[in-house]
Parts: C-alpha cells; structure tokens; sequence
C-alpha cells in the first residue's frame, strides 16, 4: 500500500497493535503515517490545505529559543567584547584609543643588573586609606608584612579578613586589592565567609603583571575570582547545524576533558534544522570556550556571560521556529492566507508529532505497551528486531541476532549509536545470560527506558484528543477538565522536554542526576453552570496522558481512555508498577493551541537547493543569500513562516493544520525525491 494509500485509510482499519508487533512480518511493515498514531482532525476541516514540502533542506528549520523572560535567544557574537583584538585605524576607519606597550630593549642594549639593596613595599595613602577601610589596619598590616618577608611571615597563619563582609565588600576588596598590590596577590573566600590573601611566587606575580619591569604584550585581562565575574557557571549561546544536542555537549566535554555532569542545558533541539539554545559549564572561563570555536565543526558558542546557577531541563518558555515551506501548490495567495490566518486565530490541535513515535517501521510506543504490560523478553526482541527504516548500519547484527542469539557476535556489528539495541546486548555478553531480559533492559541509558513509555502515553493520548474533538468539536462541555493551579509534588520526575527533539526529551540527561521536580497541576472540572458562563473556550480544555496522579474528565472522554488501553491489556485506573521509573504519574495537556505569534511571508525562488532564510551564523558573519536564490521572477512558491511556540508543542502539527497533509519524516521525503523545484544534474 502506498504512502498516500494509507494516509487515507480510516483509523479503525488499521491493525490491531499486538498483532503489529507479533504476527505481522517485518518486511511487510510500512512506516508510520499520522493516522496510525491518532492524528486524525483539524480544527477546520472543510478550510481548503496546499501541499508544501518540510525541511527539504536543514537551513529551512531554524530554531531559536526563548528563555524564561521571554527573550529569543540568537547567536550576536563569538568572542566577549572586551577580547576581541583592537582594529587598527587603518583597517576601522576612526582613531581607536593608543595602546601603548613598550619594547623590550635590544640584547645588546639591556642594561646589566645591579645589585640593590631590598627595600620594603611603598603603599600610597591613598592605596592605605582605601585597603584599611576594607579590612582594617591591623590586617592591611599582615598583608603589607607578606610582600616585604616574601611569604614568611605566613608561617604564624593566614591572613583573613573579617567574616561578615557582605558581597558588595567583598567584591571591593578583591578589586582593590589588585588595585594596589598589582599581581602580588590571589584572594579568594573561604567557606567561614573571610577573604584569604595568598602571596603569589614571583614568576606568577611576573604573569600576572606584578613586575612591571618586563615587556608584557598581553596586559588587559586580570584574573578575576568566580565571584566577580558572575558565579561559577559560564552560560553561553550554541548555534548548531544538522547536530543533536547530546552530540554538542559530548563533543565539548571531550575537547574540555571535563564530565559531562558539568554541562547543563534548557532543553533539547531537533537535529534536522539550525538551532540556538542556551548552555552552561562549570567553571570554565570563556576564554578558554571561545577559544574552542576553531576546532568545532557544525556548531560554534559565543555570548559568554556568568552567573551563580547551572542550567536546568525546563529552564525555557518556548522556542521561535522559522520554517520554510518549499514548492507550495496553491490555487492562489488568499488560499495560504486564510489558511495562515486560521492557525493565527484559532490554532491548532495540539497533537504529539509523529517524531515523538520514531522513523522506523516499529514505534518506540510499540515498546511501550511491552514494558507496561512487564513483558521484559518481548520488548527486548522488539528493540533488537529486523525492521523496515532502520539504520542500514545496523542490518547485519539484527539478523545476526534472530538467527544465531549469539550476543558477542551480534555486539561486534550493532553500531554504537544505536544506544539502546548495543546497551542490551553489551549487558547480555557482560552477565553470560541471555535469558535475564530484565536485567537486560535496564542497562538501557534511563532516558531512552522513559522514551517508550512515554511515547505510549502521548500515542494514547492523540487518540484520546481526536475522540474527544469529534464527539463534542471546539466547545467546552460538562466533565472537561480546565487548569486551576500548578504545584510542586516533589519526589516525582516530570516530562520536562523540548517537543522537537524527541530522541532525548523524556531523559533527566546527564546534567542533573537528580529528578526534576514533577509539576501536575490541580484541575477543574466544569459544571453546566461553567459551560453557561462562557468563562471557559477550547483553548482552556486539558486532558490528561494516562498516569497514577492525575484526574479523569467526568464525561464520555473518560471511556474512551478504557477502550483504547484495553486493546493492549491495559488499564488506565491501573498505572502502578512494580518498576518504579515505570508508575507514570501522568500530566495534563492543552488540546488546542494558540501560537504566541504567527507571521509569514510568501517569496518566489529558483533553485530547491539553495537557502532561502539566513541563518544566524549568516548573520553574524554577514553572509548574503546568493543572488537568484529569491526574486519576484522565481519559477517556484515559498512561505517562510516565523512561529513561537511552548516546550510542550510540535511546530509540524501547526503546519499540519495548514497543510492538511501528512508531516511524516517518510512521507515528505518522498515529496522531497519527487520535488520539481530540484534542478536537473548535468
């Protein structure tokens, strides 16, 4: 059956799901297309769609994110400003500020060293007056007394200052001190809240700008303590192209030779498009980051700044999309704006995408079902099975595995990326069992362990929805559920993800070992006084994914939930699990969506192969669209189309809504191969 074929077939005739995982042949299996995982509605059916083509190309998904003041995160610079090297006015154009840096003298003309007597450490009044009402005489005078015994007289104990500085004094005597010792001293706090002078060796102080008597070339960066600068994590911005979040941080981890538990991010970014988000590393200097930008390739940092916090998953309100929609067939311009229009006013449904289910012909729901239903070897040979889109590079180990269950030698073919089918039989070869399913599974990294699960709940849930829209449409009713207030129910870990990075974002990551903080919120459910009162529209109706801590809507919705787990022999009322990670404490979601903002503009371009939006590397660097590529005389339609959206939505389910096509990754790169707007190969 074609791809088409089976967009159009109704729900209900698609096969049962047990007998998708173990009756029907592997090399049967088609790939899934929306309708199997329940996207079925739109908000308005009878408003005509247009056909376009999603992420042809990778610069057509550009993803900035939006932190939690509200602020579109872009990429503006790659060095602070106050490293960058000073242009020349030759080559600026104005007069600059003279840096002026004396010569070291000729070897002939250095003058030959004279024996002086040691005279004592002159401090100004002014350097005395300023440092004593910081510290005090009596400590100003130990200070003065390890300069002029050259650290001896250290012996009889540290100097410390008081310990009740507040941060402001603090910070004035770390400043004044290399104020008026120039490069004799580090000062750091302790943990009493006192600030330890440390005499520095003379070659250190020569470093640091303490003698003077030698050429410096470098003088304009003093160290500064983590304090001064902002706190202990250097936050950043990293733009990245055609790269996962995962493979960034592991990538800088390894060029830094720190742990990855020292990184830490807001969310997670698809790997098809060119992204923004935030980072942060624990004490690291941005110097030592920007210089980093040389050796990394499909992803640079910049806008370095420090603060006190690391960053955390959920740390972020959104994210700007702008996409571009290639070779649009439309019957005319109204046509695409009463469409866009729509979906400005009114919104979409706001479904789980197709990437929360995976790309292969087996959905990472399919696991889920097994691991609920604790069927540990099923699931197990179900991550493990010959499937139909899967990673060519991982053909010969699958059918190693059916056809031997020879582990070692399955585990010399599986790649390593494929995580989860290399975790498991890495465990198997390790324990000599290949019966301990269980066991086995566990080895699997516990993002990907939550990945299935979750992704049951979300297929449970799109099913859930379209019911739900086709019973009682876009109104409230009597027994939906509407938000009332959030609060922390601690001990339980919550989806806290980007919804656009679907590999990643049901995992605590590796930045936080610790769970975050579960956030399910108390609801309402509405009476026939709350419909009447039309204090409540569409856009406030939640229903909740399957879960142990959530509420039900008290309507005819609530049965739907039984009669689509019972076709997997499970039970919504019934979500505890001898496996902890496993009780699903559920949350509620918003079942129509209302972007922030919505804006679009429809252009004419030539070539299908080349970029129509710059990017914000482009930017930066001042990096032109090549001329022809957009033009009033183009032979092809384009809609670029800008959106912000929440952490919890898919931006291919709002341009379903415009589309009414199918956005499965299968299904536009068909369209791709087919596209018109790819020039001939000579």
């Amino acid at each position: 059956m074609s791809a088409e074929a089976r967009l159009a077939s109704p729900p209900n005739d698609r096969p049962a799901k047990r007998a998708r995982i173990e009756s029907t042949p592997a090399g049967e299996l088609k790939p899934y297309c929306e309708t199997d995982v329940g996207i079925t509605e739109y908000i308005n059916p009878s408003a005509p769609g247009f056909s376009a083509i999603i992420k042809q190309r990778y610069t057509d998904f550009l993803v900035n994110e939006i932190d939690l003041e509200g602020n579109v995160v872009h990429l503006t610079e790659l060095r602070q400003k106050e490293d960058k090297k000073p242009e020349t006015e030759a080559t600026s154009g104005e007069k600059k500020e003279e840096v002026v840096v004396k010569e070291a003298p000729k070897e002939e003309e250095k003058p030959k060293p004279i024996e002086e007597e040691k005279k004592d450490f002159e401090i100004t009044p002014e350097g005395r007056a300023e440092m004593a009402a910081l510290i005090g005489e009596e400590c100003l005078e130990k200070v003065i007394q390890l300069v002029n015994t050259n650290g001896a007289s250290a012996a009889s104990g540290p100097v410390l200052t008081r310990a009740d500085l507040d941060k402001d004094e603090r910070t004035n005597v770390h400043q004044t001190t290399r104020k008026v010792f120039p490069g004799m001293f580090e000062t750091e706090m302790i943990e009493t809240g006192a600030i330890k002078f440390t005499l520095l060796k003379k070659k250190q102080r020569n470093q640091r700008g303490g003698d003077r008597s030698k050429p410096r070339v470098n003088r304009q960066v003093e160290q500064k303590t983590w304090e001064e600068l902002g706190g202990e994590f250097c936050h950043f911005y990293l733009y990245k192209e055609n790269k996962d979040t995962m493979e960034c941080a592991s990538i800088l981890a390894k060029l830094l030779k720190i742990s990855n538990k020292s990184i830490g991010f807001a969310g997670t970014k698809d790997r098809r498009g060119c992204t923004v988000q935030r980072f942060s590393i624990h004490r690291i200097k941005h110097e030592r980051l920007q210089n980093l930008n040389k050796s990394l390739y499909g992803f640079k940092i910049g806008n370095f700044s420090y603060s006190p916090h690391q960053l955390a998953l959920g740390q972020l309100k959104g994210n700007e999309f702008t996409i571009t929609l290639r070779n649009v067939k439309a019957e005319n311009v109204e046509q695409i704006n009463t469409a866009m229009q729509t979906l400005k006013e009114q919104g979409f449904i706001n479904y789980f995408g197709m990437q929360r289910f995976g790309t292969s012909s087996i959905g990472t729901h399919d696991a889920g079902i097994l691991l609920l239903q604790s069927n540990w070897e099923a699931a197990v040979e179900l991550i493990l099975a010959e499937r139909k889109f899967m990673r060519a590079e991982s053909v010969e180990a699958r059918r190693v595995w059916k056809e031997t269950k020879d582990p070692a030698k399955a585990l010399k073919l599986m790649p390593r990326n494929c995580v989860a089918e290399y975790a498991v039989l890495q465990a198997m070869v390790n324990t000599g069992n290949t019966r301990n399913y269980s066991a086995a599974f566990q080895a699997v990294p516990r993002n990907l362990r939550l990945l299935y699960v979750h992704s049951y709940q979300s297929y449970v849930w799109n099913l859930v929805v379209s019911e739900r829209i086709k019973n009682f449409g876009l109104k409230p009713v009597v027994g939906d559920l509407v938000l009332v207030e959030e609060e922390k129910v601690e001990g339980k870990t919550q989806d806290v993800v980007d919804e656009e990075a679907p590999e990643l974002e049901t995992s605590t990551m590796h930045n936080n070992d610790a769970p975050v903080v579960s956030t399910v919120p108390k609801v309402k459910i509405l009476t026939q006084e709350d419909v009447d009162s039309g204090k409540y529209t569409i856009h406030d109706i939640v229903l909740p994914t399957p879960g142990t801590e959530i509420q039900y809507p008290k309507n005819d919705t609530k049965q739907a939930y039984v009669d689509i787990m019972a076709k997997d022999s499970l039970n919504p009322f019934d979500m505890y699990r001898s496996v902890r990670e496993l009780s699903l404490t559920g949350n509620y979601r918003k079942i129509v969506y209302r972007p922030s903002t919505v804006s679009w503009e429809i252009v004419k371009y030539s070539d299908g192969d080349k970029q129509l939006v710059r990017t914000d590397l482009d930017l930066l660097m001042n990096t032109n669209v090549e001329a022809g590529e957009r033009g009033q005389d183009g032979a092809f339609t384009a809609i670029v189309v800008k959106l912000a959206l929440g952490t919890s939505q898919y931006a291919t389910m709002a341009l379903r809504e415009v589309l009414k096509m199918d956005t499965s990754s299968n299904f536009q790169a068909a369209m791709t191969a087919k596209g018109e707007d790819k020039l001939p190969v000579e």
